[in-house]
């Protein structure tokens, strides 16, 4: 069954946001959907917010959708993939979302407590602290059951806070099956 799906990368007016300009912020985000790109080379720095892409694909049995990040900003450099599968199981799908650190992220040291990742999928919400950057690399999973017959989303934002900093920046993903 064709399916039309949606990436937008918000720019909402009360956040701030990795800027090119000032953070010399730089993303290459590529969608894939079973393997295959369907969005590559995504920046969502501030300057280029809002951002909204659709694109019809092929809704199949079993679905994954990864999401690929290369990011830049100052001289860190962080790799990440957010893989989310879903599989039929009777009349719903069991969503399986997996956030993927490749590498460790030079001045993660100074993430404050604050800072936090939010997944949302569907109704379910899940959240993520400073935990995330800690280690070389790191797998953190979540697992509910979904109604993706019809219309379903999946969103990620990241508030990224750091200790003797009130600066607060974000980065939004929302990704809706139509």
């Amino acid at each position: 069954m064709n399916r039309i799906v949606r990436v937008t990368c918000p720019k909402e007016f009360n956040k701030k946001y990795m800027s090119r300009q000032h953070d010399n912020y730089i993303n290459k985000l590529d969608v894939y959907h079973n393997t295959q790109k369907i969005f590559a080379n995504i920046d969502d720095a501030e300057e280029n917010l809002p951002i909204i892409l659709e694109k019809s694909i092929v809704f199949d049995n079993i679905n994954i959708f990864e999401f690929h990040y290369d990011i830049k900003f100052h001289s860190v450099q962080e790799q990440a993939k957010i893989v989310w599968s879903l599989k039929p199981i009777n009349y719903l799908y069991q969503s399986c979302v997996q956030l993927i650190r490749l590498n460790s992220v030079q001045g993660s040291e100074h993430v404050s407590d604050d800072y936090c990742i939010t997944v949302k999928c569907n109704q379910y919400t899940h959240t993520v602290g400073k935990e995330y950057h800690q280690g070389q690399q790191q797998n953190i999973n979540f697992e509910d059951l979904i109604d993706a017959n019809g219309y379903c989303f999946f969103s990620l934002e990241t508030k990224k806070v750091f200790k003797n900093s009130v600066n607060i920046t974000y980065d939004q993903l929302q990704f809706e099956i139509l």
